[in-house]
């Protein structure tokens, strides 16, 4: 039985908003005719849209029920299978929307630490490369109405983009072992403090550097 709890109405708005952009910004690039889509690119965008909305909101609703970080597998599968569609939709490595993939190597580095980096980077370059040449041999359909891109062009973008994917893991890397390394100093800090405190049978008082009384 789920203890109850209250939404995490912040983390549901940032994802809905993020994906309600998204989808202003690719349907805008169609119709001013940026960067046309086809039907069935517009229609997967659409089913995309909704099963991230949906999605959204049951991660939501479950992390107010589930403590601690038992869900982070899910979420982070969820935002990645996110990840993956969208880029699909739009066009694989030639995707304007390539990279989500990059703001998700963050998030799961920050969220998963070192091991989550390495993981979300070489999980996002084999994603890229799959959606970027399986729909020309046939593997996969391809959502656009004609193949503009290359196998030279899509071998640049795909090459430009794993740089840059194992680029951002590595520096994820450095920042999640710098922030772990911060909560491991503030932890033994308040093991100091706390023996400071109960180790004090009469009383505490602070002073400044003048001499003064700042607190007892």
């Amino acid at each position: 039985m789920f203890e109850r709890g209250a939404v995490p109405i912040g983390a549901l708005a940032v994802r809905a908003g993020a994906i309600a952009g998204v989808l202003g910004v690719a349907v805008g690039m169609d119709l001013s005719g940026a960067r046309p889509l086809s039907g069935a690119q517009i229609q997967a965008l659409y089913a995309v849209a909704s099963a991230g909305l949906v999605a959204a909101f049951v991660i939501s609703l479950l992390r107010a029920r589930t403590p601690g970080q038992s869900l982070l597998g899910i979420e982070l599968a969820a935002d990645f299978l996110l990840a993956l569609s969208l880029v699909y939709c739009t066009g694989g490595a030639n995707s304007p929307f390539a990279f989500v993939f990059v703001v998700w190597i963050v998030y799961a580095s920050t969220r998963a630490g070192p091991r989550g980096a390495a993981a979300s980077a070489l999980l996002s370059t084999a994603a890229l490369g799959l959606i970027s040449f399986e729909p020309s041999p046939g593997w996969l359909t391809s959502l656009r109405s004609a193949d503009v891109v290359s196998n030279g062009e899509r071998v640049q973008l795909f090459a430009m983009y794993s740089a840059a994917f194992v680029a951002v893991a590595l520096l994820a890397h450095r920042l999640a072992r710098e922030v772990s390394s911060g909560r491991s100093k503030l932890r033994e800090l308040g093991e100091i403090h706390r023996s400071i405190v109960d180790s004090v049978s009469s009383g505490l008082m602070t002073v400044d550097t003048s001499g003064r009384i700042t607190s007892l």
